[in-house]
C-alpha cells in the first residue's frame, strides 16, 4: 500500500456509476467459515473472529471484520474495496443535496440525492471533521473540480481528473488542485512510502482510507464507544491494520 488517511464525520461516496445498465447489484454474502482459510490477516486482528465478504457491484466489495484487538476489546471493522481499473466505478465527494456548497446533511441523505442525479450510489462513509452548526467542513472540498473550501493546514484525499487517487499534505494539495477532480480533507497521514504512523494514542472510533500501490482505494471505518460489541481502535493499530 502507498498511503493511508484518517478521516471522520464529514462525506465521502463512492458509486458504480453504471451508464447504460439496469441498476442491479449483485449480492453475494461468504461468511468466514465458508472460506477456509480467511483472506485478510494482521497482527493487529488477535484473533479474527468472523470475516464476511459481499460483492456491492462490479468492481467494489464490503469486507466485515471482528476480531480482538490488542487491548483486549471486541472490534467491528468494515471495509470497501474499490477497484478503479473497472470504468464503471468512480468515487465522489458528497454533499448537501450533491450540490457545490456546504451544510448540515446525514451521509444517507447525501446518497440519496447523488441517486437522484443519477449516480447508482452503493456505498458511502464519513470523511472530514466538522463544525456541527453548519457542516463546514474543517479541510478542504473540492467536488467536480470546483473548489467548495480551501485549507491552509490539513491532509486530504483526492482523486485528479485523470482517475488516479492521490493522498497528500496541503502543500501538495495547493500544488495540483487544477488536476483535481474530487477532494476532502483529513487530520492525519497514516501511512507514508510503507511506515505507518506510531504513537501512543486513545482507542476511536475511525474512518480512513489508503491506496494501494496498484491504485486501487478502499475505505475502512471501524465502530467504538460501544463496549462490549465494539471499543474502536489505535490510531498505531489502524496503520498497522492499513499496511496489512
Amino acid at each position: 500500500m502507498k498511503k493511508g488517511m484518517l478521516g471522520k464525520t464529514k462525506r465521502l461516496i463512492f458509486s458504480a456509476a453504471v451508464i447504460g445498465l439496469s441498476i442491479v447489484q449483485v449480492i453475494t454474502v461468504i461468511p468466514a467459515w465458508a472460506l477456509g482459510k480467511p483472506d485478510v490477516s494482521s497482527s493487529v486482528m488477535n484473533p479474527l473472529i468472523n470475516e464476511t465478504t459481499t460483492a456491492l457491484a462490479p468492481g467494489i466489495q464490503e469486507k466485515n471484520l471482528t476480531f480482538i484487538n490488542p487491548q483486549g476489546d471486541r472490534t467491528e471493522l468494515f471495509a470497501v474495496d474499490v477497484d478503479l481499473s473497472n470504468q464503471n466505478t468512480a468515487i465522489y465527494a458528497g454533499t448537501p443535496a450533491d450540490g457545490n456548497s456546504y451544510a448540515m446533511q446525514t451521509v444517507r441523505d447525501q446518497a440519496n440525492a447523488a441517486i437522484k442525479n443519477g449516480k447508482n450510489v452503493v456505498a458511502a462513509i464519513n470523511g472530514d471533521y466538522y463544525n456541527m452548526a453548519t457542516g463546514e467542513p474543517l479541510g478542504m472540498e473540492l467536488k467536480d473540480g470546483v473548489e467548495i473550501k480551501d485549507n491552509g493546514s490539513w491532509n486530504f484525499f483526492g482523486m485528479k481528473k485523470d482517475g488516479t487517487p492521490v493522498i497528500g499534505t496541503s502543500a501538495l494539495y495547493e500544488q495540483i488542485k487544477g488536476d483535481l477532480q474530487q477532494a476532502l480533507g483529513g487530520p492525519k497521514i497514516l501511512v507514508e512510502n510503507g511506515q505507518p504512523y506510531d504513537s501512543p494514542d486513545e482507542i476511536y472510533p475511525c474512518a480512513a482510507v489508503g491506496i494501494r500501490k496498484d491504485n486501487s482505494v478502499f475505505f475502512v471505518t471501524v465502530d467504538g464507544k460501544q463496549a462490549p460489541y465494539s471499543n474502536g481502535i489505535m490510531l498505531r493499530d489502524l496503520a498497522r491494520l492499513l499496511i496489512d
